[in-house]
Order: structure tokens, then sequence, then C-alpha cells
């Protein structure tokens, strides 16, 4: 084992509080500040201040794949976002784009074949694999490989990683919606056969023997380990929920179970598991078997108190084999573990742009990141950090703390004379607002954080995007994939932390939901009003139909709210999830009609429900905005 006595910047499961610093909420941050800042730092709509480390540039749209040739002078670089996906190639030496290619549509997948003259990338929703002629950065679409197969009942397929045996002819593609593995042949392009996996395959990585697919199964708690020469399962591996990057990393280390007094163990190689769902990073040794012994499952969550929100969503190994890279997307950050010991512990953070998506390291030591949300100028950003000694690492790390979205000051306790919440969601700015407004107050200044409808409800009903969402709505919103299509990847789209009214029934309050979520019609809810029945304490109501529509139900509930007898008690959030942004807050409970000027984002408002209801913020995101409680009381 290699000498460890240098000094650690944050020793621990995760970064410690004693490494905590300022934080870098800005409540008094205004929207005209939001995106990049004349010192290169990131504003974002959260109000959240960010320093990503590296040199940067502006790419399209979730970029959400990376890979260098094989001689390390370019960067392939996979975009699927909101505009028609691309795969670029990017000069290394001089952070410029040499070559770019357009697929009709793609998704995760991209890997070079080891003559580096090819790669391939996943067709995403078409069902199919490209390949792509690489020639020292020029880019040039050469075949698409339909996989078709007997859909079995289960038509809709979206073709994500794909994977190159050893010589590079054959390729392993990945459906995360109809749960198998096609197999192609690289010369011909013909399917030679598929074999089933579990929910929503994820990640393939090939063992060291090359007779085995390690599988993450984005919709279960689980990875498959799955056997080549007969295409089945051999063993279902439990691992934390929402596995999504996992990694083989050979070199021998003592099994750290071991007694003092009992015969040393030896892994040949480990097995990284990143589970996003559950904030950890999961340990396996490898045996000389072959078979898989957990080892741990430790947390990347900033604090051991903290709610999730990480996401941990991708690794990478140094080129030097010493120091393991795990992709934090929820926190913005790269955690640098030491590899050397058998359970690594973090050494450093790197801070990223918003919402990273894939690292990748090159062998001179410089590592590559994306970030998939940008800089809000720009839809992506790719970059690229040098080597770094351990002054500089300090330093990082020191940023990257900062930049951690920290607990806001605390907050005045609710007011006891509120008991009946409700959210309307609604996708209408017409006359209902207005209705609306005339008791309590339009947040002007109210900007989501997400584009689409579905990443919106997400934000605004569990409080935060998963990576399930930031990867496939922009695919959803651009028409290249139905939203009832993602029903097939299972517990995959289900949200980390749970949803609100799951929570608030937790807590042991009663919820009810009304055209979400299997929920009753949302006039069911204005019925209710209506009747001057008793109200739940929560109410989730998803206002659907034509504009004109919802502008009608939405003036009802106002209505029927202004004359319920619990009018007093109540306190109503509004909230568009698709076209110009809007919210407002009613009710006789809203005794300010005016905000402080600074902007508020759907944590903000899911924030003050929970203040109000008297529940736990459900999501690092969400306990790290501050409550509206200045509308519940009159200012001093």
């Amino acid at each position: 084992m290699r000498d460890r006595s240098h000094r650690r910047t944050c020793r621990s499961a995760a970064l410690v509080a004693a490494c905590l610093l300022a934080t870098s909420i800005l409540a008094g941050a205004d929207q005209s500040q939001i995106g990049r800042q004349p010192d290169g730092a990131i504003m974002l709509p959260t109000g959240q201040r960010i320093t990503p480390a590296g040199s940067q540039l502006a790419v399209p749209s979730l970029p959400i794949a990376i890979e260098p040739t094989p001689d390390a002078r370019h960067l392939l670089v996979l975009h699927a976002g909101y505009e028609t996906p691309t795969l670029s190639a990017v000069d290394v030496r001089t952070m410029t784009l040499s070559g770019r290619v357009t697929l009709a549509d793609a998704w995760l997948g991209l890997t070079v074949a080891p003559s580096g003259d090819r790669a391939y990338v996943g067709g995403g929703a078409r069902g199919s694999v490209w390949e792509i002629a690489v020639r020292e950065g020029s880019l040039r679409l050469e075949r698409e490989f339909p996989l078709g197969g007997d859909c079995r009942g289960r038509c809709d397929s979206l073709i994500g990683d794909v994977r190159l045996d050893a010589d590079g002819r054959l390729l392993y593609a990945l459906d995360v919606l109809r749960d198998r593995v096609v197999i192609v042949n690289t010369q011909s392009g013909l399917v030679l056969g598929e074999f089933a996996t579990g929910f929503a395959p994820y990640r393939a990585r090939q063992t060291t023997d090359r007779e085995h697919l390690v599988i993450s199964h984005w919709g279960e708690a689980s990875l498959g380990l799955y056997r080549l020469s007969d295409r089945r399962l051999v063993e279902r591996i439990p691992v934390g929920e929402h596995p999504t990057d996992i990694l083989i990393v050979e070199g021998q280390v003592s099994d750290p179970r071991s007694q003092d007094d009992s015969e040393e163990r030896i892994f040949p190689a480990r097995l990284f598991v990143a589970s996003a769902h559950s904030d950890n990073l999961w340990t396996f040794g490898i045996a000389e078997s072959g078979r898989f012994e957990f080892l741990d499952a430790r947390s990347v969550a900033p604090l051991a108190a903290s709610p999730l929100g990480s996401l941990p969503s991708a690794l990478a190994l140094s080129a030097d084999g010493t120091a393991l890279y795990v992709l934090n997307s929820g926190n913005n950050t790269i955690l640098v573990t030491d590899v050397g010991e058998a359970l690594p512990e973090p050494s450093g953070a790197l801070p990223t742009g918003w919402f990273p998506t894939a690292v990748a390291a090159l062998p001179d030591g410089t590592l590559a990141y994306a970030s998939g949300k940008g800089d809000g100028d720009h839809g992506g950003m790719l970059a690229l950090v040098p080597p770094l000694g351990p002054d500089q690492m300090d330093l990082l790390t020191s940023a990257a703390v900062a930049n951690l979205a920290a607990n806001p000051a605390p907050s005045p306790g609710p007011p006891p004379d509120v008991r009946h919440v409700a959210l309307v969601l609604a996708d209408t700015r017409g006359p209902g607002w207005h209705t609306a407004a005339e008791d309590g107050a339009v947040l002007e200044r109210y900007l989501p954080f997400a584009r689409g409808q579905l990443a919106q409800t997400a934000l605004l009903t569990s409080g935060m995007e998963s990576d399930f969402f930031v990867k496939l709505a922009p695919a959803v919103t651009a028409g290249r994939l139905s939203a009832t299509a993602l029903a097939g990847a299972g517990r995959a789209a289900l949200p980390a932390a749970g949803t609100l009214w799951a929570n608030a029934r937790q807590a042991g309050l009663e919820a009810q939901v009304y055209g979400i979520a299997g929920g009753s019609a949302a006039n069911d809810y204005i019925a209710l009003l209506e009747s001057g029945s008793d109200l739940p304490a929560l109410a989730v109501v998803r206002l659907a139909g034509p504009p004109e529509s919802q502008d009608a139900e939405l003036a009802r509930i106002v209505a029927a709210v202004r004359e319920h007898s619990l009018y007093g008690a109540a306190a109503l959030f509004a909230a568009t999830t698709a076209g110009a942004p809007r919210a407002a807050v009613f009710g006789g409970a809203v005794r300010n009609h005016s905000l402080s000027p600074r902007f508020v984002s759907p944590a903000a408002v899911l924030r003050t429900i929970v203040w109000l209801l008297g529940i736990r913020p459900m999501t690092q995101l969400v306990m790290a905005a501050d409550p509206l409680s200045e509308l519940f009381r009159e200012t001093p």
C-alpha cells in the first residue's frame, strides 16, 4: 500500500462540518444576475453561486457523455438536450470544436473503437445505434444499425449505453425501456441476438475476464452479472436505489474485514457503484473466483444529516490509477477519493458547473467533465482541469465546499393559524391569476430552473430534478420521446425522496391529490371546496385541458376558497409548469401581499409549504431555500 501520510483536506465519509465555509445562497439576488458573472462564477436560479473549476467551453444543451479518443488529442461529446442531438469532437490542446455530426436521435451511449477510427452512439428512442467515422478530429456519419426485435407488448425503445468487446467486433447496446441488451456485429451491422435484463438497464461494463457484463438496473436497486457465452443472468447484486454508473478497478487490496489474527484475504479487483437515490458509493471486492463481495456503502452527501440530493451519477479513474472521481450532480462537485485504500475516502473535491453529467480522465492527468445545464447563457459546458498539486487541490476543495447550497439561517416558526395548504399546478396565465392576486401575492420574480412540464412538475412535487428527468425530459420536450413511454423505466422515474404528499402522510397529516399520481379529478377538489366540507391539511391539484379550461378552474378554486368557512386558515399556492412562468400565493392566512425584491424558485415555494405544514424538507435543495415567511406576517 502506498504512503498515505499526506495532508487530507476533508478526511471523512463526506465533506464534514469542519470544512464548511460561507454559504453561497444570496437571498437578495436579482433575476438580472442569473447566469455567468464577470468573475467567471455562475449564479443559479436558486440563488446559489458556483465557481466551476477548469477552462470552460460552451456546448449545446445536455452534454451527457464524453469519451477521449485513444490518442487523447480529442474529446468526443454527445449532446442529447433540447436541440437536435449531436456528437462533437473537441481539440484538447486548443479547447476548440474540430468536428460535429447531427443525429436524428441519441442518448447516453458513446464508445470509441480500440482502433480510434470509429465511434458508436446509442440512438435513443429511434431504437438503433449510430456508427461514426473519426479521423483527426473530424466526424462523419457512416451507418445506422436498426435493432428491431420482438417488442412483446412493450414497443417503446430507448437505446442508451453501448459497449464494445476487446477487439471491437461485437457491440452490446442497452435498451432502457425494453429491458434488454442487443448484440450487434459491427462489421456487418447485423443483430446477432439479445437477452433480457432487469428493469431499465443503464450502464454496462465488461468484467476483467471478458466473459461477463455487469449492468446497473436504473429501475431497480440492483446490478446484474450476465454471462455472455449463454446470455444468462448469473447473479443479481443488491445495491442502493437508482444505480447509475459502475466501474471495475483492477489492483490488489486487502479485505478490510479481515481480523488481525486471521489470514489476510486479497481482492484482485473491485467494483464501484454510484447509487444516485441513496446518495452513496457502494464498494464490492471481486474475488479470484469472480464473485462480488459487498464491502461498504458510504455517503457522499455534504453532511451526515443532509437529506437526499447529492445524486452521485458518474465515475472515472485517474490515468495513474490512484484516484477515483465521484461526480455528484446535485452538489455540483466531483469528489476525489484515494483508490489505493480498500474503501476510498475523499481527499478533496472539485467545483463543477451546473449539474455535471459526465467525467473522464486523460493520460496526462487532465480531468474532463461536462455540465448538463450550462451557465444560463449556454445550454451546456465542457471543462478541462489540468493536473493539480496539493495546494491547488486544497484551494479547489475549499471552493467546492463554499459552493454548496448550505442551510439558511433559522426561520421563525410557522403561523399557528395556517391549517390547510394547497398547491395548484396549472399551465395558464389568464384572468384566474388576477382573481388570486386580489387577496394574495403574485410572485412576480418567480423563476423556474428547469425547462419542460415534466421537470417543473418534479421540482414542485418532489423537491428536486432527479438525473432521470434531467436526462430524459429534454427528449420529451423536443418531441423525440413520449412521456408515456417513461413508465417503462419502472422505479427509475420515482422521485428520490418521495413526493410532497407522501411525506405529509408520513408526518401524520391528511394529504389528498387531484389530477396527478392516480388521484381523483381536479373537479373533485373544486366540488369539495364548493360544498363547504372540511379540507385536508394538504391538497395537491393538477389542472389539465385547454388553457381556457384551466383558467376557469383556477378562478373557481380561488372563488370557492374565498367563500369557504376555513378561508382564514388556508394558504393556496399556484404555479405554472409550462409556458411563461408564474406563481401566486392566496388565502386568508396571507397577511402581507408583497415580497422583498428577490426572485423565487420552485424550491422556495416547496420550502414554504413544508414550513407551513411543519414537516422536514425532503431534499438538500429544499432545505437550502428560505421560506417565504414574510407573506404570513406583517413586516415590522
